[in-house]
């Protein structure tokens, strides 16, 4: 039974570091969301009632363990919920495993080595697969934002404050906006636009990846950037946010730039 509580507490612990981990593979300022704690309190209510020895205060002794398989179905379909809505081929994968912990729960003299082994087996390599594709997923995309910023290239031009502030403006297309591109474009940009109830930035961060001339024109340069966003309304209440990848086409002429063509997404193998 060691074995298996330790088993059920690995998903745990790896889905506590990924979620807090996960945000700041984006930026420091943005805090796990909060559906992602109460999913970790979900998941943590079921493990801590499996990891007590409730066996050893209570009677009769198999009502605790028929409760505690019980639980052990609940914590599995938690952790499915961790990555998304349940589906019925995850109910059925939660079923197979609780039954497999319900077969090691049985008495010694009603199972088979074999099997004991077997079905071991089978728990070690999901749940231990389960947790490593939990934190596989985060460690590369960490991975990737690092070669990501520390590339080497030659800048031309310098957009990312202007462009910043077309972001984030609520005085709408200005003449200091109009300078640099269309109104058109500044539409596409705006979060005020896209979102009217948008009263603040919890955080946003964009971050110039790359910038490299047209093959058949010098004038034209192509800055790539990243953005990080968490956009929330008067009552703090999250709106929208994430990141994503963004291509900007500039006019470069006498150190004077004109945003001639935005793209989002860019995917990320634009490298």
């Amino acid at each position: 039974m060691k074995l298996l509580k330790i088993l059920l507490t690995v998903p745990f612990i790896s889905l506590i570091m990924a979620r807090l981990y996960y945000p700041y593979i984006y930026s420091f300022s943005i805090l796990p969301h909060r559906e992602s704690i109460f999913h970790l309190i979900l998941l943590f209510m079921p493990l801590l009632y499996i990891l007590l020895p409730l066996e050893k205060f209570f009677q009769p002794k198999s009502r605790i363990i028929f409760t505690k398989i019980i639980a052990s179905f609940i914590y599995f379909i938690c952790l499915f919920s961790c990555f998304g809505d349940v589906v019925f081929k995850q109910v059925i994968i939660a079923l197979v495993l609780t039954l497999l912990i319900a077969y090691l729960y049985c008495p010694a003299f009603l199972r088979f080595k074999f099997l004991d082994i077997i079905t071991s087996i089978i728990l070690c390599l999901f749940i231990i697969g389960t947790s490593a594709f939990t934190l596989y997923i985060p460690f590369r995309m960490a991975k990737n934002r690092y070669i990501e910023t520390h590339q080497s290239y030659t800048k031309y031009v310098d957009i990312i404050p202007t462009i910043k502030y077309t972001i984030t403006t609520q005085n709408g297309y200005d003449e200091k906006i109009a300078e640099h591109m269309s109104e058109k474009i500044f539409k596409q940009l705006n979060q005020k636009i896209r979102y009217p109830q948008l009263d603040h930035f919890a955080t946003l961060e964009l971050t110039e990846l790359y910038q490299k001339q047209d093959e058949n024109d010098p004038c034209i340069i192509y800055v790539d950037t990243r953005s990080i966003k968490s956009l929330e309304d008067k009552n703090n209440k999250h709106i929208s946010g994430g990141q994503g990848y963004q291509q900007f086409t500039v006019f470069l002429e006498n150190n004077t730039w004109y945003l001639i063509d935005y793209i989002e997404p860019v995917s990320s193998d634009w490298r």
